[in-house]
């Protein structure tokens, strides 16, 4: 019987230990403690909306996918800043660790 409070014991440090972990990631407190890290999936889709009803990224054409909460941003942007936009948008989105982009201009 004390193997198993034990092993309970240390059960929930491992759990409450990846818990801390996440709530103190490196995205820059937007790691919550107790709702965990956004997906990338949700990432990416929050990303797309912020992009779309932003006047100056609205018409440009930006994909963007996700892997480990880097985002990688690629596509035809009208201006310089706009890329830049992109770009702080997407690093300004919760659960985002690093962006990565390549922009071209569009005709």
């Amino acid at each position: 019987m004390k193997l198993g409070k034990v092993r309970a014991i240390i059960s929930l440090l491992i759990l409450i230990g990846g818990l801390h972990a996440c709530a103190l990631d490196r995205a820059g407190g937007q790691c919550r403690f107790w709702s965990g890290c956004p997906s990338g999936a949700n990432i990416a889709a929050t990303l797309r909306e912020q992009l779309e009803q932003n006047p100056s990224t609205a018409t440009d054409v930006i994909y963007v996918s996700t892997y480990d909460r880097v985002v990688y941003l690629i596509g035809a942007v009208d201006s310089l800043g706009d890329g830049q936009t992109a770009e702080r948008i997407a690093r300004e989105t919760p659960g985002v660790r690093n962006v990565i982009s390549s922009f071209g201009s569009n005709p």
